[in-house]
């Protein structure tokens, strides 16, 4: 009875369970610092070139830096970055949300000219093509505004 009772069977026991626990979490860990691994030396790659006091390089690696920044600004506006948020509409949807909520009852509101009337519906046409859309397409109001700010 007291190998199965008191404190060097309890030992024991917690002993093999945090044992086989950590077999058991040791691929996926391993797995997880190989991928971080892997990315800390592309970056280091890219960044091997670098030198601190040279202008070139100084206005490239600004450049990168801004281009990867709007990537992201864009992929963030698109819905199609890395991770999707689930306690709040991302900026993306909120554009959208705009767009296709409250747009066309601001487009009631103004009074149209005829010509702009003929301007909006053969740009729908032109951009549906041969294509059959259920939905306006965003590009042809996107046309005519571009054509009016010039």
């Amino acid at each position: 009875m007291a190998d199965h009772m008191g404190m060097l069977h309890l030992q024991k026991t917690l002993n093999q369970q945090l044992t086989h626990h950590i077999w058991e979490s040791l691929p996926a860990l391993r797995g997880k610092l190989q991928s971080q691994l892997l990315s800390l030396e592309k970056e280091v790659e890219e960044n091997k070139n670098f030198w601190p006091d040279d202008p070139t390089h100084k206005t490239k690696a600004l450049l990168q830096m801004v281009q990867k920044f709007g990537v992201d600004v864009e992929k963030r506006i698109e819905g199609s970055g890395d991770q999707v948020d689930t306690l709040e509409l991302s900026e993306g949807t909120r554009i959208n949300r705009i767009f296709h909520e409250r747009f066309p009852f601001e487009l009631v509101k103004m009074e149209f000219d005829e010509d702009l009337r003929w301007e909006i519906h053969y740009s729908i046409k032109n951009i549906h093509g041969v294509r059959t859309w259920f939905f306006t397409p965003d590009m042809a109001f996107e046309s005519i505004e571009k054509k009016k700010r010039l």
